[in-house]
């Protein structure tokens, strides 16, 4: 199914990973898929409990299954049913959330808050074949600030994609989407230059691609390709002025080609490659700079499934990003990730995280200009399932972003807690707190950051 791309946690493009999954995803005869009834981890049968209240509770019987966790186990008491029409499942939905931001500008000085009312619709369409899937549908986020009516935004997201099995053990798949987003006020490329925005800055991102997946028996191989184009708006600026932020306007490409080995049952080594071309479409920007790169990273991992208790990915390797230009200092380093995850009980999950990627910038310091933002991100989180209904959880986080060509490094700490109680399969309440924290050599760029939220979710 399409995954929905708003994440409530803030600080989610902090603690994300970029995992390829875990083995046991695929269909096929080999050593690599398993089958249904090997997936399950019968510590003993599942049993629900009835209380006099009316509240639905865990009894201390609980099966654990291949790849679940606390948040992704299926309730089927509680999960939403959808509409059907013909073969395919219709899943609406509405959320209001209200958030208290305690410095809704990320400032170090004159901090400014804000109650902000997010209106979040969406629509999501499964089929329900029996072979092969297709999914589609969109969401949005309107973001209505009670005082500073400037910083609304309005965020939305279409796409679709789709899974073609293939013979045995193969599988073509395919998506397309289409996002409009802002760039955040926590951002350091929330600046036009030197100065900022009246509003944030908007940009649309379509993007496109495909992979294949097949299965030898005990190997694997996929090839995957993407393309992301990045179109930006104007910007009026603070003490008068316009930017048309064309200088930012992009197009990506992304190949890569992975390979695994299942040497032992839970147990796959892989190797994976790839290769991106990043494309200016003005190659000089007005500072009189070609910010156009292609780079590579090549990594070798293991992926293990201990019977559905710990899943996930380890990998190190070496990544590169050569500019065009020779005023831009390149990235030559040693690269690292992880994701996994421990279901240390049936009723608590603990997902830890780490990545290094290369991010896009137009971040200065003096007439010095940053070719890029090498981020260092590490995150754990906690989940804990306190009744079958009622999940509470706890995230911690760091991030390190590291400009190359100015002195600039900024260190980013996260932390926060959050409960969801399900009253039915068509309400569910949920609320929190995220708190955040920049460090940074540069004067006046460090910031606090309180924010509260509560939330409400309709669905069918």
């Amino acid at each position: 199914m399409l995954k929905a791309k708003w994440s409530k946690s803030v600080i989610s493009s902090v603690i994300c990973a970029a995992a390829l999954g875990t083995i046991a995803s695929l269909p096929g005869n080999g050593v690599l898929a398993q089958e249904a009834d090997a997936d399950d981890l019968n510590l003993s049968d599942q049993t629900i409990e009835q209380t006099a209240q009316g509240v639905v509770v865990p009894s201390k019987r609980t099966t654990i299954r291949r790849g679940e966790t606390v948040q992704s186990r299926p309730r089927p008491e509680l999960d939403p049913l959808g509409g059907r029409i013909g073969s395919f499942l219709v899943f609406p939905s509405f959320a209001i959330q209200e958030d208290y931001d305690s410095n809704i500008f990320a400032t170090s000085t004159d901090r400014e808050d804000d109650f902000i009312t997010h209106l979040e619709p969406g629509l999501f369409v499964e089929s329900d074949w029996g072979r092969h899937s297709l999914s589609f549908g969109g969401e949005a986020d309107v973001a209505l600030h009670a005082d500073n009516t400037s910083e609304n935004y309005e965020d939305y997201f279409l796409g679709a994609d789709g899974t073609l099995e293939v013979g045995s053990g193969g599988a073509l798949d395919a998506f397309i989407d289409y996002d409009h987003r802002h760039v955040p006020r926590s951002s350091p490329n929330d600046i036009v230059q030197g100065t900022i925005p009246t509003e944030p800055i908007e940009f649309d991102v379509f993007g496109f691609g495909g992979g294949y997946t097949q299965e030898f028996n005990r190997f694997r191989v996929r090839p995957e390709i993407s393309y992301q184009i990045f179109d930006y708006s104007g910007s009026d600026l603070v003490g008068g002025g316009f930017d048309n932020n064309d200088d930012r306007n992009r197009d990506i490409l992304n190949i890569s080609l992975r390979g695994d080995y299942a040497f032992s049952p839970g147990y796959s080594a892989f190797v994976r490659g790839s290769f991106n071309d990043r494309n200016y479409k003005e190659s000089i920007n007005p500072g009189g700079v070609n910010r156009d790169s292609d780079g590579y990273e090549i990594v070798a991992g293991l992926s293990a499934d201990l019977g559905g208790l710990v899943f996930g990915e380890i990998f190190a390797g070496y990544v590169a990003q050569d500019f065009s230009d020779g005023d831009l200092d390149n990235i030559s380093d040693p690269t690292v990730g992880a994701d996994v995850t421990w279901n240390v009980t049936p009723l608590t999950t603990i997902e830890g995280t780490v990545s290094r990627t290369v991010e896009e910038t137009v971040v200065t310091e003096g007439a010095d200009i940053a070719s890029s933002n090498f981020v260092t991100a590490i995150g754990l989180s906690v989940d804990h399932e306190l009744l079958r209904n009622l999940l509470i959880g706890a995230n911690v986080g760091v991030e390190i972003d590291d400009f190359e060509g100015i002195s600039r490094e900024d260190q980013i700490y996260n932390a926060g807690v959050n409960a969801t109680y399900m009253l039915n399969r068509y309400l569910h309440a949920s609320a929190g707190y995220e708190y955040f924290r920049r460090n940074s050599n540069v004067v006046d760029t460090g910031y606090t950051d309180n924010l509260f939220f509560v939330r409400l979710l309709v669905q069918y």
